[in-house]
């Protein structure tokens, strides 16, 4: 819960910053940094729930959604200058970001096929 807490944070920080909001282009990049973050903060509240039916392989993808949103969206935030370098940090987040929500997809799997094994609810009443 806490890395949802910081991706959100991150977000949060990002659509305060009004000046910041342009008509231009970086306006609209900003915000579209701002709503991915966001959405990988949701992802990693969803991550919560998989992990609490018993999906360990989802303990992964809270680390991933916080170092992708830290490489694809706070470049943005922090106006580094457009170039290959924001490119090439920006393409490492998207891995991680892409790397998260396949782990993420793998782990459904596990509590789909009811293989997860205990919950949190039931550990305590395994014989």
């Amino acid at each position: 819960m806490r890395a949802a807490v910081i991706n959100a944070f991150i977000a949060g920080i990002m659509m305060i910053d009004h000046s910041a909001l342009g008509q231009g282009a970086h306006g609209a990049l900003l915000r579209q940094a701002a709503q991915i973050a966001l959405m990988h903060a949701m992802g990693t509240i969803a991550c919560a729930t998989f992990m609490n039916m018993g999906a360990s392989s989802a303990a992964r993808v809270p680390l991933l959604f916080v170092l992708g949103t830290v490489f694809y969206s706070v470049p943005v935030y922090l106006s580094w200058p457009p170039g290959e370098s924001l490119d090439i940090v920006r393409f490492v987040g998207a891995v991680c970001l892409a790397l998260g929500r396949v782990t993420l997809l793998l782990s459904t799997s596990q509590v789909d096929r009811g293989a997860a094994g205990p919950t949190i609810a039931n550990q305590g009443t395994a014989q």
